[in-house]
């Protein structure tokens, strides 16, 4: 029966090893600011402020967008062809 201390060690071996992390896991976050982490706030606005939004995001330009008949047709066709199906009754 060399299998059950073999066994034994193998689970008090995974215990040892989960308990850790599961005591980990259960501790909050730690908080702290930029500032105390060595980085200016206003670096960080500086870096989310960085991006050119109006190349990312151009549908929250001032102005219209420019028209696309061949996007706006396929558009139609998506929709046109779009149905809704009844869920199925399960007993």
């Amino acid at each position: 029966m060399k299998s059950i201390p073999l066994l034994s060690a193998w689970l008090a071996a995974l215990f040892l090893g989960m308990s850790p992390r599961v005591y980990a896991a259960s501790l909050p976050l730690p908080r702290s600011t930029p500032e105390a982490q060595g980085i200016s706030s206003q670096a960080i606005r500086e870096h989310v402020a960085a991006p050119d939004w109006d190349k990312l995001l151009p549908a929250f330009q001032a102005g219209a967008l420019t028209e696309d008949a061949a996007a706006q047709e396929q558009l139609k066709q998506v929709i046109a062809n779009l149905a809704a199906h009844p869920a199925k009754k399960t007993n």
